[in-house]
């Protein structure tokens, strides 16, 4: 190893710090300090490489690097094979460009530095069973050693809630569900399982589990199932704010050559994985992606993964994070006796995957998979981002691995700023959907959720939008007979909790308005349906959502299609929805600041007047004259009334009880 890259490494021992944490709960794993795996018996380095010197095509990648050119397969593939000064240079270009996109966002942390961020998760295993067969999985069994140690072949519901509620109460802002692809289709106990509690396929428990969770904990569910299908991945979009997958490799060799890591592993097919990854972003499904280093595959192989990855984001803008991660070999595997991924190749691979996704993407690297030192210089080589890490739960698919405490992270963040090299901190996207409030990282820095004195107040109708948006679901509106709506919304809510639909009628709403009636002078207030003889329902529209719904009494059908109806677009489900908070402007309360306003209930106003309609005046300067109406201002209560004064018709504005019928 390069002793330059050594020296970026043991710095913090001459800073006086150690290796692991310290002074952690008992209940927080401290990071790990493996030993420096040994370098693989082949590699796919050039020898002019790995004697330390460096060609001048290497030269010219480098020189290219330095400009901030992006670098075609070929010439990615040339600057993977970068080590001593050459590696130095190249993870110095990466961080570059990682700190330029984190200047251009207007990223800062503590003192003005560009903090790594992290997401605190929980991991949900809904399930060990997978029909894959991949030569260094742990993470999968067998129903046979299930039944052995007492276990279902799924966690079963409660058991879910119970891992999300405890993570909640350690702060976790996300659930990521961890499982197998579609272990129905190899194991006959899953699909047993399923079928015994109602549900056709994983991903439908996947899906029904995911609301629960939402509903009953307030975490938000990442949904990481593996390969899906286009009406997969458009069923599972409304329940889920992110979903991910890893591509792991384009190797064909790896999944058709027998021995090689993905054969016999049908979702392994890079075809088909790319195919799930542009769907995921022709539906614009935010998602997370990545690639596996060291798994048999060779540098053209691991430039191309990099680059599938650039072309798919770059037509669809949808991949939100690119995770870079090591290979581990594990016991018990096929591949227990492969060589760890070197550590200098996997540097040149996070550096190169940053100069080849640009300055904007995030770029992460699992901290439990190097130690301590090694995870500065990760951050040196341009990540900026730790990912997911867990209070609560395991690293299911590396158990061996267990997180670095939060605090311990945070330290080894904001150790990165005492090396002087050109690897700042850097901070995550704060837009990311589904990590908007995850905790930064960068020597303690928490994400304040605080309000200043001076902030104006929040309008009611975009938070309303804000939460409309985020529900489950779609929204049809169901005919109703003229003054049953409320009937049927009550007999509806009933159906759904004895039929036990919950997980596919969310919500009934009947849209209610004040009006104001005025009527011989006299003001009346009453409620009315603002659209009589209709309702809306969120639903997710199956067979035996359908039926539940178009058999409650009082349902005369759907609008639309009678047996296919067409939901809502969001925008006119807001717009028929809003009336529940509508507001207008009123006069400042006492003591309000000069130019503010109140936000108060807007009320419709049904008006017994008519334009051109002769009217008297019964009380003021013209009482006793007749006057015709011009304008009428309803939600003001305002009459302009043309009064013959001298031959000539002069307006008058008038109150309606002013006025009265002729």
């Amino acid at each position: 190893m390069n002793p330059r890259v050594v020296g970026l490494l043991v710095r913090a021992d001459d800073l006086g710090v150690t290796d692991g944490c310290t002074n952690v709960p008992d209940d927080v794993t401290p990071l790990p300090n493996p030993a420096f795996p040994a370098p693989k018996a082949a590699s796919s380095v050039p020898d002019a490489a790995r004697a330390g010197g460096s060609s001048p095509a290497l030269r010219r990648v480098l020189r290219r690097a330095r400009d901030g050119v992006t670098l075609n397969v070929d010439e990615a593939a040339l600057a993977l094979t970068a080590r001593g000064d050459d590696l130095v240079d190249l993870m110095a270009s990466a961080s570059r460009v990682r700190d330029a996109g984190l200047e251009s966002a207007g990223r800062r942390g503590a003192a003005g530095r560009l903090p790594v961020s992290y997401s605190r998760k929980v991991f949900i295993p809904v399930t060990h069973l997978c029909r894959d067969k991949c030569h260094y999985c742990t993470f999968v069994t067998v129903p046979g050693k299930l039944r052995a140690q007492g276990q279902g072949m799924y966690l079963e519901p409660d058991e879910i809630l119970d891992i999300a509620r405890r993570g909640a109460e350690l702060g976790c802002k996300e659930a990521l569900f961890t499982l197998g692809d579609r272990p129905e289709d190899r194991w006959p106990e899953a699909k047993q399982w399923l079928d015994e509690r109602g549900y056709d396929t994983t991903l439908d428990y996947v899906r029904a589990m995911s609301i629960r969770v939402l509903e009953e904990t307030g975490l938000l569910p990442h949904l990481n199932p593996g390969v899906m299908t286009w009406s997969e991945l458009a069923r599972l979009k409304p329940v889920a704010p992110s979903m991910g997958m890893m591509l792991e490799t384009t190797s064909r060799r790896l999944f058709e050559t027998r021995g090689e890591a993905h054969y016999g592993s049908p979702d392994k097919d890079p075809a088909v994985r790319l195919r799930t990854l542009t769907d995921a972003g022709r539906l614009s499904i935010p998602f997370t992606t990545g690639l596996l280093v060291g798994i048999g595959e060779n540098l053209t192989e691991r430039a191309e993964t990099i680059h599938a990855i650039r072309k798919v984001h770059k037509e669809f803008g949808h991949v939100q994070e690119v995770l870079v991660q090591n290979f581990r070999a594990k016991p018990d595997t096929a591949m227990k006796s492969t060589p760890d991924a070197d550590i200098d190749d996997f540097l040149a691979t996070i550096a190169v995957t940053r100069l080849v996704l640009g300055p904007k993407m995030r770029v992460q690297s699992p901290p439990n998979l190097v130690s301590r030192s090694e995870c500065l210089a990760l951050i040196a080589a341009g990540v900026d981002d730790w990912g997911g890490v867990s209070p609560l739960t395991p690293d299911h698919v590396n158990p061996e691995r267990p997180w670095p405490a939060v605090d311990d992270l945070a330290d080894v963040t904001a150790e990165a700023d005492t090396l002087g090299e050109p690897a700042s901190d850097a901070v995550a996207d704060a837009a990311d959907a589904t990590a908007a409030d995850a905790t930064a990282a960068d020597a303690g820095e928490a994400v304040e959720d605080g309000s200043q004195d001076d902030e104006l107040p929040a309008d009611p109708v975009q938070a309303f939008k804000d939460e409309l948006a985020g529900k489950f679901g779609d929204w049809y509106v169901i005919h109703s007979y003229a003054g049953y709506e409320n009937r049927v919304k009550h007999n509806l809510e009933t159906r759904v909790a004895n039929l036990d639909m919950e997980d596919y009628i969310f919500e009934v709403a009947v849209t209610i308005a004040e009006v104001t009636e005025i009527k011989s002078g006299q003001k009346k207030t009453r409620k009315q349906p603002r659209m009589p003889g209709y309702v809306l329902v969120r639903m997710d529209l199956t067979d035996e959502s359908w039926g539940a719904v178009r058999h409650t009494p009082g349902v005369t059908g759907f609008v639309g299609n009678a047996h296919n109806p067409t939901p809502l677009r969001f925008e006119e489900a807001f717009n028929m929805l809003k009336s529940l908070v509508q507001v207008t402007e009123a006069a400042p309360a006492k003591g309000a600041a000069k130019g503010s306003a109140t936000q108060a209930r807007a009320v419709i106003t049904e008006v017994d007047f008519e334009i051109g309609e002769t009217i008297t005046i019964k009380e003021g300067s013209f009482a006793g004259l007749p006057g015709s109406i011009s304008e009428i201002d309803a939600q003001r209560g305002k009459l302009t009334v043309l009064v013959s004064l001298f031959e000539r018709e002069t307006p008058v504005e008038l109150s309606f009880d002013q006025v009265t019928k002729q």
